[in-house]
């Protein structure tokens, strides 16, 4: 078997195989055989008709089975001797057969990228380091408090914040609108839960006090009928109640806290502390891993194939649906929609790919590996992650994850030799710090 390869564009390869007519034809003698010893022909009792009679019987029907085992194994014995590392599934371009009866197969095919990295050190890079405040620990723990709060009654004016008890009905051109009525409807004021307009007019209004408030439905409201009409509404206010947030105590700190045993107050402020440290610390990882890739990217330039951009797309899609897996009626269903969803990711896709190829890469040009200790120190993360024993979870992960596993820690070593072999400017940033960084993001 004779095996030529010619490189395409993105990384696939056109390979050409070769094969002896002989491997062909005893191929489909064999096929011939196999079918005559079940065959049922007229004439002749099952399995006892002449092979020249199965031939011109069966002949097309053996001749389909014999190629596609040729071909089969053909693509296999040449993928395992040129040692090519596809991501793809081979496409069959061609098969014929040439001048000395020999079968010539063509098939193209998606190659990992060939890429040799050549600058990778030497980068100007930026840490950022957080600096965890009493404000952020109090404000952290306010928004855990806030999901305790009560509304309890009182007797003043509504406030942004209050909730209020009202009927409303609403007019528009002097008449009623379906879907424009309610009764003992409760509003809390500032949700925005009402059109634009509605719940500061509510503001000030005491308990029994009747109201005509005037507004515009949005442009782009839900309701066709009631794009940008000006409505009135008649308000009575029955009720207004204050939301009451309770003080941590000792007592309450052990019960919001959970799982997660603390004597009191104090050390569950610790313990949102160090939360928050975490947390803000993998933010910076993240962040410098980012930056890391960016340059590394920009420097080195490669092709990447489609198909590989596709199925990341698709890994992307299918964990994003992972969290709303119980809506998902069945496997069939869930394909089709991560199918559906996969090209909105396909940028993202395309900047892990690349990153990761390159990240492989440089590690194997510095010899960087994981080692025993690094898979065991993962596995026990992951366990408790899981929140299972190391040795329910070692059984669990089957060889597909174990190496998912590898190539994150071979990565992160990665990054964290680009990052000693490069100049790391340290900067520490406030939680304002982040909020701007997000609404820049975000404008």
């Amino acid at each position: 078997m004779k095996v030529e390869l010619k490189n395409l564009e993105k990384s696939a390869k056109e390979v050409t195989v070769t094969i002896p007519g002989k491997v062909m034809d005893d191929a489909l003698e064999s096929e011939i055989k196999k079918i005559a010893k079940k065959a049922k022909i007229r004439g002749f009792r099952p399995g006892k008709a002449p092979l020249a009679v199965v031939r011109q019987e069966y002949g097309a029907n053996a001749y389909n089975l014999a190629s596609e085992r040729v071909i089969q194994d053909a693509v296999t014995s040449s993928l395992q001797s040129e040692d090519i590392s596809y991501v793809s599934r081979p496409e069959v371009t061609d098969l014929q057969r040439n001048e000395d009866n020999d079968l010539v197969l063509k098939y193209t095919v998606d190659t990992f990228p060939e890429v040799t990295p050549e600058t990778y050190k030497g980068f100007e890079l930026e840490r950022e380091r957080y600096e965890v405040t009493d404000k952020d620990v109090e404000e952290a723990i306010g928004r855990i408090l806030e999901q305790r709060a009560e509304f309890s009654a009182v007797q003043r004016e509504a406030r942004t914040g209050d909730e209020v008890v009202i009927d409303f009905k609403g007019k528009i051109d002097g008449e009623y609108f379906e879907g424009g009525t309610a009764e003992r409807f409760k509003l809390v004021l500032g949700s925005g839960q009402f059109i634009p307009g509605f719940e500061p007019q509510l503001e000030g209004m005491t308990i029994g006090q009747e109201k005509v408030i005037d507004v515009s439905f949005p442009d782009d409201y839900h309701a066709e009928s009631l794009k940008g009409k000006a409505a009135q509404f008649e308000v009575t206010l029955h009720e207004v109640n204050e939301k009451v947030t309770p003080v941590l105590t000792d007592e309450l700190a052990k019960e919001v806290s959970r799982d997660r045993e603390v004597a009191g107050a104090d050390e569950f402020r610790q313990l949102i502390r160090k939360d928050i440290e975490e947390y803000m610390d993998s933010e910076s990882k993240r962040k410098f891993r980012e930056q890391i890739a960016q340059k590394l990217m920009d420097s080195n330039a490669f092709d990447v194939p489609e198909s590989m951009i596709q199925d990341q797309a698709r890994r992307i899609a299918g964990n994003i649906l992972m969290q709303y897996v119980q809506s998902i009626p069945d496997e069939q269903t869930f394909r089709q929609q991560m199918e559906r969803l996969a090209p909105a990711y396909s940028d993202m896709a395309e900047k892990q790919v690349r990153t990761s190829v390159l990240l492989h890469a440089v590690a194997k040009l510095e010899s960087i590996d994981s080692s025993e200790e690094d898979m065991e120190k993962a596995i026990a993360e992951e366990a408790t992650r899981a929140q299972a024993s190391v040795e329910d979870t070692r059984k669990r992960l089957n060889a597909q994850a174990l190496e998912s596993i590898k190539a994150n820690i071979i990565e992160d070593k990665v990054v964290d030799f680009i990052g000693a072999n490069s100049s790391v400017t340290e900067k520490t940033v406030t939680k304002e710090d982040l909020e701007r960084q997000r609404e820049e993001v975000n404008a």
